[in-house]
């Protein structure tokens, strides 16, 4: 829960600033960077997590328990 309402913070972020460039000319700085970063970083957690489950459901040995 925590992980998605952060994925979805940062890419709020990343498009606020990104229309604040289209808009004002706003340059597109390390602040644009670190949001896209974070977007991409949880979006990535997300594939794992997501990866983990299935291998637990193929019961994989090698697979994380008590992700649900």
């Amino acid at each position: 829960m925590v992980a998605s309402v952060g994925t979805v913070l940062w890419f709020g972020a990343s498009l606020g600033l990104g229309i604040a460039h289209l808009v004002a000319g706003r340059p597109l700085d390390l602040y644009f960077t670190t949001c896209i970063s974070g977007w991409l970083i949880g979006l990535f957690g997300f594939a794992v997590v997501g990866w983990q489950r299935s291998a637990v459901r193929r019961g994989s040995r090698g697979a994380q328990r008590g992700l649900d």
